[in-house]
C-alpha cells in the first residue's frame, strides 16, 4: 500500500473507492462470491412525440381542465408531469422562432430562425424562415419551390440522436405549415409533411428525397379533407360553457385586417375548395 498515490486520483474517486474496499471488507466470507441478482433495466423510450400547440397558454390546462376527456390531454395531465414554470423567454413571439427554439435550446439570434418572414441583405430578398429556392416541392402544384431547413443554424434533439446513431433513428415532421413541421425536425430529419391549401395534399421538400414515400402518394389520393370544405364549423358545448370560461369571443380589434373582414362569431362556414384561403387572405 505504500507505492498507491492517492493524491493523484480525484477526490471523488477516491471516495469511492475506499467505501467499496470497506463493504468488501465487512461481506461475511460465505457471500463473497455470491453474485448480486442484476437489477432490472428500465425499458429504453422508442418514441418520442413532441406536440407544439400554437396560443396555448399553461393556464389552460386548469381553465378547461374539466372538459378533458379520458384520451389526449386529458390522460397527459393524469398519467404524465407537467412544470408550471418552464418556459422558453424568446423574442420575438412568432412561431418559426418558437419553433426553432424548442428542439434546438437556442435563442433566435443563435439559431438564425429571427421571425416568420425577413429581409435578407444578400439576395435583396424577402425570404421565410424555411425559404429554399434549390429545392422543388413534391405532391404540390409543378414547378412549386420547396422549403427547408437550411436557414436553421443550430442542431435539434432529432439531430443531435441521428448522429449520434448514424442516422439509424427516424426524425419526422408533420403540420399544416411548413414551417412547423421543418424546424423542429432539424436539418437531419428524415422527412417533414405539411397540409398544402393549393390543392389539398400532404406535401414535402427534394430537400429530403426526390419522391414521397409511397404510402404518401396514397394518402393523398384518399381526398380526406375534401368533406370539409364548405363544412359548417360551430361550437361543440353550449355557448354558456365557452362564456364561463373565456368570455365573448367578439370583442373590438378582431374584426379586420387589411385586405377583409374577419368574422369573429360562431358558426363560420370553411373555405369550399384548395386555394380559397390564400385568395383571400391576399385580397384577389
Amino acid at each position: 500500500m505504500k507505492n498507491l498515490r492517492v493524491s493523484s486520483f480525484p477526490c471523488s474517486v477516491t471516495a469511492v473507492v475506499l467505501l467499496l474496499l470497506l463493504a468488501v471488507s465487512h461481506e461475511p466470507a460465505a457471500g463473497r462470491h455470491r453474485p448480486h441478482p442484476a437489477k432490472p433495466q428500465p425499458a429504453r423510450a422508442r418514441l418520442v412525440l413532441l406536440i407544439v400547440v400554437d396560443q396555448f397558454r399553461f393556464d389552460y390546462l386548469t381553465r378547461f381542465g374539466d372538459l378533458f376527456g379520458s384520451n389526449g390531454v386529458g390522460r397527459l395531465m393524469r398519467q404524465g408531469s407537467n412544470w408550471t414554470n418552464a418556459d422558453y423567454d424568446q423574442m420575438p413571439t412568432y412561431t418559426a422562432p418558437g419553433h426553432a427554439s424548442l428542439m434546438t435550446g437556442s435563442w433566435p439570434r443563435k439559431n438564425g430562425i429571427v421571425a416568420n418572414d425577413w429581409f435578407e441583405r444578400e439576395t435583396g430578398k424577402k425570404v421565410s424562415s424555411v425559404t429554399d429556392e434549390s429545392t422543388s416541392l413534391l405532391e404540390g402544384k409543378p414547378g412549386t419551390l420547396g422549403y427547408s431547413p437550411r436557414r436553421l443554424l443550430c442542431s435539434t434533439v432529432g439531430d443531435e440522436l441521428r448522429q449520434a446513431d448514424g442516422d439509424r433513428s427516424k426524425t419526422i415532421g408533420i403540420s399544416a405549415k411548413g414551417r412547423s413541421a421543418i424546424l423542429p425536425s432539424g436539418r437531419r430529419a428524415s422527412a417533414a409533411y405539411w397540409y398544402s391549401i393549393d390543392n389539398g395534399n400532404m406535401v414535402s421538400s427534394t430537400y429530403y428525397f426526390n419522391r414521397v414515400p409511397e404510402w404518401v402518394s396514397k394518402f393523398n389520393q384518399r381526398r380526406l379533407t375534401d368533406s370539409w370544405y364548405g363544412a359548417r364549423w360551430d361550437r361543440l358545448l353550449p355557448e354558456t360553457e365557452y362564456l364561463k370560461r373565456a368570455g365573448k369571443d367578439d370583442v373590438p380589434g378582431r374584426t379586420r385586417t387589411r385586405t377583409q373582414t374577419i368574422q369573429t362569431h360562431f358558426h363560420m362556414l370553411l373555405p369550399a375548395a384548395p386555394g380559397l384561403r390564400r385568395e383571400r387572405s391576399t385580397g384577389r
